[in-house]
């Protein structure tokens, strides 16, 4: 697996020698560090480093230097593609409560590469996607890595990367989704399932005794929410949630989210073979026949090391933590 390193302009200038790249993407990390052997080749600020093709790779922020017995080793850090979406924001119009946009994925993908200044570094191609996206309301003040993540998941598809001709190109496409019960590819997993949780939640917003405000949310066996119950006697569990300041619509989502929240049937920890091919917001999924115990976690954190020309990738499932929305 080859390096390949662009100067601060962004124009391809070859192969870094014996590089050596320790990389981590997902809902967090996503920087990296990189050494190599490329003589007169220091990697300056705004410098581009990928593998050709493929999704590693961000721009140089910084320089670490290591002096030994007279031996200086030179360690570039930076921020991968992900992090680099990530220290953007999508801001609404001036007067408007939130950005909206509607149409192919692609499309879409090129407006908010546009309107965050990327267009040096990004590209989309021009090609359809197929991925319709109708009237997606961005949370207010979100980033663009978390926006794009959030708006492409809401429709089961991912945001696709890879390092073409020194920059990073950009596109959606349908989520895959490794092992289940049909698959021959099978998951290890330690899961375990809990038969009743908090299922029953009373938000108790503004206001004083009989006039305060009072929302009721409930969760079926599956985890649905809704304001109609399915889970009483023994089986309910229900508790209060203090929104002291909240009435209304703003009373009802707070405390639906908050039972989202609480709502779990149990944890599980999937074991999965390294270098899969998968990518963050890919699916993992695995079966217990007897239990019934079913499991389908998203790929949140990839992270891949890179020595003598040999990766080593690893990933970490897990559920998704979207930011709260920005009042």
């Amino acid at each position: 697996m080859d390096v390949i390193w662009t100067n601060p302009s962004h124009v391809p200038q070859g192969e870094l020698v014996s590089p050596a790249l320790d990389i981590q993407y997902g809902d967090e990390g996503n920087d990296f560090e990189l050494t190599h052997s490329t003589s007169d080749v220091v990697l300056a600020d705004g410098c581009l480093i990928g593998v050709e093709g493929a999704e590693y790779g961000g721009r140089v922020d910084g320089i670490r230097v290591e002096m030994s017995d007279g031996h200086s080793e030179y360690t570039a850090t930076g921020r991968t593609w992900h992090g680099m979406l990530a220290g953007k924001i999508i801001q609404p119009d001036s007067g408007m409560n939130r950005l909206i946009l509607s149409g192919d994925a692609n499309n879409v993908i090129r407006t908010i590469i546009s309107r965050i200044g990327l267009t040096d570094t990004f590209t989309v191609p021009a090609t359809n996607s197929g991925i319709t996206v109708s009237a997606y309301a961005f949370h207010r003040y979100c980033t663009a890595w978390d926006g794009l993540r959030m708006m492409l998941t809401n429709v089961g598809a991912r945001l696709n990367m890879r390092f073409i001709n020194g920059a990073c190109q950009l596109e959606a496409v349908k989520s895959s989704t490794y092992g289940g019960a049909d698959s021959d590819q099978r998951v290890d997993f330690t899961a375990k399932r809990a038969y009743t949780q908090v299922n029953h939640l009373i938000g108790l917003g503004k206001g004083e005794l009989k006039d305060r405000a009072v929302s009721h949310w409930y969760a079926d066996e599956q985890g649905n929410i809704s304001q109609t119950q399915s889970l009483t006697g023994s089986r309910e569990i229900c508790q209060t949630y203090e929104l002291t300041t909240s009435e209304g619509s703003e009373l009802a989502d707070k405390t639906r989210d908050k039972l989202k929240e609480l709502w779990a049937q149990g944890t599980v920890e999937l074991d999965l073979p390294d270098d899969l091919n998968l990518h963050v917001d890919d699916h993992v999924r695995a079966y217990d026949a007897t239990t019934g115990i079913s499991v389908d976690s998203p790929i949140v954190r990839i992270s891949m090391k890179l020595k003598n020309g040999i990766p080593k990738v690893s990933y970490e499932t897990g559920s998704y933590d979207w930011p709260q929305e920005e009042a």
